[in-house]
């Protein structure tokens, strides 16, 4: 199933054999190089820390709340190498500008969409807006038109910017 990241905050993560409340998602972790989802950030109901994380191997089932083992597979970030080396990294998605090579800008990444079942990244959804407050556009772009992702922007293919602009000089070919 295709799930998209804000519908999944604040989601609960119980244990799955109890039914017990461990912790809410606050956030999440993407690998820039592969676009895969590689953890959650969670909030804590049951261990003393502010945030902690869910790496998705360890999530048993994923219906509209997250079922895991135990809260001991809550950890911290800097306990797990490779998701220190993503945080390290620099690059991230959600917040990131969106460009393509010409430079054109397609405001600021706002959602992600992802499989659940191989946490894959299918798309992100970018917003341009005057202080936040007013939307002037709304784009979505598939994971495969993006070429790059750097810590200043999201770098997408020309060729989605160039089927938008025939779409919007050319009603006819819209339609065929």
């Amino acid at each position: 199933m295709i799930r998209d990241y804000k519908s999944i905050v604040g989601a609960k993560v119980l244990e799955f054999d109890s039914g017990d409340l461990l912790a809410m998602v606050s956030g999440i972790i993407v690998d820039p190089d592969t676009g895969m989802v590689e953890a959650f950030w969670v909030k804590p109901a049951t261990l003393p820390v502010g945030n902690a994380i869910l790496r998705i191997s360890d999530i048993l089932e994923f219906k509209k709340n997250l079922y895991i083992k135990s809260d001991k597979l809550l950890a911290q970030a800097e306990d797990v190498i490779r998701i220190s080396e993503i945080l390290e990294d620099g690059r991230a998605f959600l917040g990131n500008a969106v460009q393509n090579e010409a430079g054109h800008s397609y405001g600021t990444c706002v959602n992600l969409a992802f499989d659940t079942k191989t946490f894959a990244l299918k798309q992100i959804y970018s917003r341009r807006s005057i202080l936040g407050l007013i939307t002037l556009d709304e784009r979505i772009f598939s994971y495969n038109n993006i070429i790059k992702i750097l810590p200043e922007m999201i770098l997408v293919n020309d060729d989605a910017t160039k089927k938008e602009v025939i779409m919007a000089t050319m009603p006819e070919a819209a339609t065929s």
